[in-house]
């Protein structure tokens, strides 16, 4: 039987998609414009700003690389460039795995990188909730748990980091 306080969520049908990091992109495009702002600059999903904030931005090479995260045209796109893969299960891959290749040698991940995760994560959700829109929607949660419904440790079946992290943003918010 499902426990009805948690709120679960993963795919783009899910009733609470919008607590997704790659929320409002369905199939591969976005439902709507999110156009967070973060830095001074509109990003397109809190995936985005996580995966880019993984990164030193000291160097005008590290400067490039989260620029063309920010820009990538997908969540999906910003997650494989933020993780320098470099697999071509599917065919627009291609493209991302040369562009990984060419700056993986020239671009250094933070410092304290496992341990800075989450607080990066929070600052990406943070950036994301402050659209009056969404942090409605997450305030009408209620004090239910969150979660993601994977099994890594950002979902609810591994260590839900970013369930956590959502109930956190959720309370500041309150």
């Amino acid at each position: 039987m499902m426990d009805t306080s948690i709120i679960l969520f993963h795919l783009d049908k899910d009733p609470c998609y919008f607590l997704s990091n790659f929320y409002p992109w369905v199939k591969g495009k976005p439902t709507k414009s999110l156009n967070i702002e973060f830095e001074g600059q509109k990003w397109p999903s809190s995936e985005h700003i996580y995966q880019a904030l993984k990164f030193k931005c000291d160097t005008i090479v590290e400067k490039e690389w989260r620029e063309i995260i920010r820009n990538a045209p997908t969540p999906f796109i910003s997650k494989y460039l933020g993780h320098f893969y470099t697999s071509t299960q599917f065919l627009w891959q291609v493209k991302y795995k040369d562009l990984v290749l060419r700056y993986k040698d020239h671009v250094r991940l933070i410092d304290d990188f496992e341990a800075s995760l989450p607080l990066i994560m929070k600052v990406a959700v943070q950036a994301k909730f402050l659209n009056s829109d969404l942090k409605h929607q997450l305030v009408r949660t209620g004090d239910r748990k969150l979660g993601e419904a994977t099994s890594d440790k950002w979902g609810y079946y591994g260590d839900n980091l970013l369930g956590q992290v959502l109930e956190e943003v959720r309370s500041s918010l309150k």
